[in-house]
């Protein structure tokens, strides 16, 4: 149970920068698209700078 609570923390702003674009898009919002569009790519190097971590860690050991 722990464990889904620290995923859903981890998830969690990727989830909303998804949803914030669909509705973006949805009710035809260019201001809400471009934001949850930043929001995602900052999310996405954020995962990529943990993936990198974990790996070299990995790598020393």
């Amino acid at each position: 149970m722990d464990d889904i609570f620290k995923t859903m923390i981890k998830y969690g702003p990727m989830q909303l920068a998804i949803a914030m674009i669909m509705v973006g898009i949805a009710i035809n919002l260019e201001q809400l698209t471009i934001i949850g569009s930043v929001l995602l790519s900052i999310m996405i190097g954020f995962l990529i700078n943990d993936y990198r971590k974990k790996n070299s860690t990995k790598k020393g050991t």
